[in-house]
C-alpha cells in the first residue's frame, strides 16, 4: 500500500502514538499525515509563558485552519506581572472567534481585562469553563448562550448587588458541576436543576444569604450529591450544617465543616440524618492542639458511630491533609499538603486535570 492510498484512520493511528516533540517533523512528511499532525498539534493549548501564548493566538487568528483543531485552550495564570495591552487582547479575541470547535476554555484575567472578551458570537458550544471574569452583563450573556456546558468555575464575583445581572429560565441546561463565590451560586442555581456538584466560597465577612442559599439548595439542586461550603465562620458552622441535613440529605460528599473541639455532639446530630454520606471533609484548624494521629482515629470512630455510611474522610489542619480511608474494619491514614478541598473518591466526579 502506497503513501497515497493510506487510510486517514492510518495517519490518525501513526499520530496517535507519536511523541509530540516529533508532531512538527510528522507534518513534513506528506500532505495526509500533516493534516493529522497538525490537528493533534493544536488540539490542547496550555502554554507556559506569554510569548508562546501570543504567537499561538496571533497564528490562529490568520489562519483558516488551524483553529477549527483547538478543543482545549488554557491560559495557565500567565498575567499577573505582566499585563496584556488592548491590541493583544484583541488578537486573543480574533483567536477565539475561529476556534469552532473549542470545548474547555481556562482564562484567568486581571483586571485590564473584562468578559468583553467573549461578548461577540463566538462560534463554540464549551463543556468546561474555569473563568476569572467578573460576573456583569457581557459574562451573563456568553454564559447564557452555552447550552451544552457540565463544568462551570467563577472565580469573581461583585459583592451581593441587587441590581446585578441574572441568567434566564433554561440557561445553563447540563451543568453538572459548578464552583463559584455564593453571590454568583445563587445567581445561577435557581436556573439550573441538572447539578450534582457544587462547591461555594462564602467570604466571612458578607454571609448574607448563606442560610437562604443552603435552606432551598435541595429546591434547585435535587440531583447534588457533592457540596463543599468553603469558609463558613466557625458562628455559623452547626446552623449550616443543620439547613444542609435538612436540604439535602441525599449527598454522598460533603465538605469543608468546621469542627469545634467541645460541642461536637452537634455536628453528630446533624450528620446522623444524611443516610448516604460516604466522604466527609473537616477543618480543626482552630484546635488546640492540633489533634494528630491516635486522636484523629477517635474523631472519626466517633463520627462513625453517628454515620454509619462514611467511608472517606478528610481532616485538614491549615494547608495540611489527613485523609482516612475504611479498609475493612481499620481506618487507614495517607497524610498530604493539597489544594482544599477536592471531592474526592466520588466515582468519576474528580477534578479535571488535564
Amino acid at each position: 500500500m502506497g503513501l497515497k492510498t493510506a487510510s486517514p484512520e492510518i495517519w490518525r493511528r501513526i499520530v496517535q502514538w507519536s511523541r509530540r516533540a516529533d508532531l512538527p517533523n510528522l507534518c513534513l512528511v506528506c500532505k495526509p499525515l500533516q493534516r493529522a499532525a497538525e490537528a493533534r498539534l493544536y488540539e490542547s493549548f496550555a502554554p507556559r509563558e506569554v510569548n508562546n501564548y501570543l504567537l499561538f493566538c496571533g497564528t490562529i487568528a490568520t489562519s483558516n485552519r488551524f483553529g477549527a483543531h483547538v478543543r482545549s485552550f488554557v491560559d495557565n495564570h500567565l498575567f499577573p506581572h505582566a499585563p496584556l495591552t488592548q491590541n493583544q487582547w484583541l488578537t486573543v479575541k480574533a483567536a477565539l472567534l475561529k476556534m469552532p470547535s473549542l470545548e474547555r476554555l481556562v482564562i484567568f484575567h486581571p483586571a485590564d481585562c473584562n468578559a468583553w472578551l467573549l461578548d461577540d458570537a463566538l462560534p463554540f458550544q464549551l463543556w468546561e469553563a474555569r473563568l476569572g471574569l467578573e460576573w456583569d452583563p457581557l459574562l451573563v450573556n456568553f454564559l447564557i448562550k452555552q447550552k451544552q456546558l457540565r463544568v462551570l468555575q467563577l472565580f469573581d464575583g461583585p459583592s451581593a448587588d441587587p441590581g446585578a445581572p441574572g441568567l434566564s429560565p433554561g440557561s445553563l441546561p447540563q451543568l453538572l458541576r459548578l464552583e463559584a463565590p455564593l453571590f454568583v451560586a445563587s445567581h445561577v442555581l435557581p436556573f439550573t436543576s441538572s447539578l450534582t456538584h457544587l462547591q461555594i466560597e462564602v467570604d466571612p465577612q458578607a454571609t448574607n444569604g448563606l442560610e437562604s442559599f443552603l435552606s432551598d439548595l435541595g429546591r434547585h439542586a435535587p440531583m447534588l450529591r457533592a457540596l463543599n461550603v468553603m469558609h463558613i465562620p466557625d458562628t455559623m458552622a452547626a446552623r449550616c450544617l443543620k439547613l444542609i441535613s435538612y436540604s439535602c440529605p441525599n449527598l454522598r460528599h460533603l465538605g469543608d465543616i468546621s469542627l469545634p473541639c467541645d460541642t461536637r455532639s452537634e455536628v453528630h446530630r446533624h450528620l446522623m440524618s444524611m443516610r448516604h454520606l460516604r466522604v466527609l471533609e473537616l477543618d480543626v484548624s482552630r484546635w488546640f492542639p492540633q489533634p494528630v494521629g491516635m486522636i484523629q482515629r477517635l474523631i472519626i470512630t466517633e463520627l462513625r458511630a453517628y454515620c454509619p455510611t462514611l467511608e472517606i474522610v478528610s481532616i485538614w489542619c491549615g494547608h495540611n491533609q489527613n485523609t482516612w480511608a475504611l479498609e475493612g474494619d481499620h481506618w487507614r491514614n495517607r497524610s498530604e499538603r493539597a489544594q482544599r478541598p477536592q471531592f474526592v473518591a466520588l466515582g468519576g466526579a474528580h477534578h479535571h486535570h488535564h
